[in-house]
């Protein structure tokens, strides 16, 4: 179960909530493997973003993904609102954002250096794909220091024991695993020989089921 049962674009959902995507979004990604690892199912509706149709079809201005439909019919877009707002309506038991306040503190630090890494991939994917004469090398070279910063940090943290456990799964650890599986996809370079505490934990969650039921197409972990 990866947490989703999907449908197409067009097909009626009632009143119910429902996630707006792309399988190739690390953001959307963020969501569905939250989904799946409490366990929720939602209906998915895969979409072409590239595309006008699916704003004027949500009543979404933003023009971002993900997109939850919300149970009033109006819509939520970023991926960390999103899952701020289901783990809030989740039942006690099956929420994953801690009760402690040091901890949701860690948490979010956690999420928001995988938002860098993967904010930073897409836009040095999106320089890339511009023409030769029309790319900006220093724009490009920005974006591969942060990431370069951020595994850095991240690193340290690890060797300092400021994660959780090995096995302790939560928000921060999901957006983490989304955020390296994503660099690994768009921008490959060995960042492993460098934070080797990090890349042993990437390799000890790959083959959770949340995240293999998600990969994106075209995407093998690397091992």
């Amino acid at each position: 179960m990866n947490g989703l049962s999907e449908r197409g674009h067009d097909a009626p959902a009632g009143g119910s909530m429902r996630l707006i995507g792309s399988d190739l979004s690390p953001y959307v990604r963020k969501v569905r493997v939250y989904l799946s690892e409490t366990g929720r199912e939602m209906p998915f509706e895969r979409v072409d973003v590239w595309t006008d149709e699916i704003w004027h079809g949500t009543a979404d201005p933003v023009g971002k993904i993900p997109i939850l439909i919300c149970p009033d019919g109006g819509t939520l877009t970023e991926s960390l609102l999103v899952v701020d707002y289901l783990d809030r309506l989740a039942e006690p038991e099956r929420r994953l954002t801690p009760a402690n306040p040091h901890a949701v503190l860690m948490t979010r630090r956690r999420q928001v250096s995988a938002q860098v890494l993967i904010d930073a991939t897409v836009e040095r994917l999106l320089e890339g794909r511009r023409p030769s004469a029309q790319q900006c090398t220093d724009r490009i070279e920005r974006q591969e220091a942060r990431i370069s910063r951020v595994l850095a940090h991240e690193e340290a943290s690890l060797a300092q024991g400021k994660w959780p456990t090995c096995d302790s799964f939560g928000l921060g650890e999901i957006d983490m695993a989304v955020a390296l599986q994503y660099v690994d996809f768009r921008y490959p370079h060995d960042w492993r020989a460098r934070c080797p505490r990090l890349s042993v934990w990437a390799a000890e969650t790959r083959e959770r089921p949340s995240l293999f039921a998600t990969q994106p197409h075209g995407f093998t972990p690397i091992v």
